[in-house]
């Protein structure tokens, strides 16, 4: 059974994918910090803070997450505490509008996806852009688990707080679109595309 270690990561502030995702997120928070110097940035799901540690040091950038121990965690190190216990059902309007709202690896663990894009949305201010990504999935790479017999430990239903939701790349932009994006940029990443690990998705709120 995997338990959170196996996404958080066993050491204080790892994050199992980011290493895939980073070299991404940055470049896209490259283009922003160029155009508006010191965009103001909100992380959904900050786990045990591995992204903002990353990041703090560059971006005005806090983050919610919805466990007592990670949001304490997450905490450890920083002079100042950014990561507050929240969720996107709670009412976010006390944090004021974003320029970028970043969520890693979060949504397919969301009950109600449809409520997180809509949440991501409501926090961004006009023209304010958004950074997410999910678990790639596709008929070829389903199928290549099947035949080399790692679905089950994929779609493992002991992992506690796993997946719940399994996104292909229609599937997710129909989500981000139906919550009013335009999606700028959408990609897979880690792997060879074909079976990659990920959707990398930027997009914006006209």
């Amino acid at each position: 059974m995997k338990n959170d270690s196996y996404y958080y990561g066993d050491n204080l502030h790892s994050h199992a994918t980011l290493g895939w995702h980073l070299p991404e997120i940055e470049a896209t928070l490259t283009e922003i910090i160029d155009k508006t110097k010191m965009p103001k940035v909100i992380e959904i799901g900050s786990g045990n803070g591995a992204l903002i540690h990353t990041l703090k040091k560059k971006i005005n950038i806090i983050g919610i997450e919805p466990s007592d121990d990670r949001v304490r965690i997450a905490n450890l190190g920083l002079s100042q505490p950014c990561v507050y216990k929240r969720s996107v059902s709670d009412d976010l309007s006390q944090f004021g509008k974003f320029d970028v709202v970043i969520s890693i690896d979060v949504v397919e663990h969301v009950l109600h996806p449809d409520e997180w894009a809509e949440k991501c949305y409501d926090l961004l201010e006009k023209n304010g852009v958004g950074i997410f990504t999910t678990t790639y999935h596709s008929y070829i790479k389903n199928l290549f688990l099947a035949l080399t017999g790692k679905m089950s430990a994929h779609l493992d239903p002991l992992w506690r707080l796993g997946r719940i939701k399994f996104f292909t790349i229609a599937t997710f932009d129909s989500l981000l679109t139906e919550a009013g994006f335009k999606i700028v940029k959408i990609k897979r990443t880690g792997r060879v595309p074909i079976l990659a690990k990920s959707i990398y998705v930027v997009c914006i709120k006209e």
